[in-house]
């Protein structure tokens, strides 16, 4: 009898642990794009231009949106990523926006 529960209990707990671990690579990914879109924002808000390595820094995929409305730049990031299976024909969008107030240059 213990010998059949742990053939069926093992595999679920693997499958469990594999979501786990990539729900938090997704917690990971979105504290990343956060931390990239405030940094492109203040770039933006002084008036620079993004530097290559700062584009080398995000993740493949990812789609940069920038708009600039009155005093602010607003800088959106988008990236999704696959469930760990590949039955599961799912994709998780994550996504990092940050508002930055132009710096006025004398």
């Amino acid at each position: 009898m213990i010998t059949t529960e742990l053939a069926l209990a093992i595999p679920a707990l693997i499958i469990v642990s594999i979501m786990c671990a990539w729900f938090i690579s997704l917690a990971i990914l979105g504290v990343q794009l956060n931390s990239l879109s405030a940094s492109y924002a203040r770039v933006l808000a002084r008036g620079d231009q993004i530097a290559p390595a700062m584009q080398a820094q995000l993740p493949p995929a990812t789609d940069v949106k920038i708009s600039h409305e009155g005093a602010f730049v607003d800088v959106k990031l988008t990236t999704g990523r696959r469930f760990p299976f590949p039955h599961l024909n799912k994709t998780l969008h994550v996504k990092g926006e940050s508002v930055a107030r132009m710096e006025v240059v004398p």
